[in-house]
């Protein structure tokens, strides 16, 4: 199957990573404007990224 054809039925879980909150908050915004995206954790630093994901498991870390 052409994976440019498979559809997605539920949203892209996204954890978001930056130690600059105001990013982090404006990324999440941008993104949760769009329902084919769905933002399941944010950190602000590496250890804490790496924790949600293992935890978490998202498709996208940003």
């Amino acid at each position: 199957m052409d994976m440019a054809t498979v559809q997605r039925t539920a949203p892209l879980p996204i954890l978001l990573a930056d130690d600059f909150t105001p990013f982090r908050t404006t990324l999440r915004q941008i993104l949760e404007r769009y329902r084919e995206f769905t933002v399941v954790g944010e950190a602000s630093d590496g250890n804490a990224a790496l924790e949600l994901a293992l935890s978490l498991a998202p498709e996208v870390v940003i």
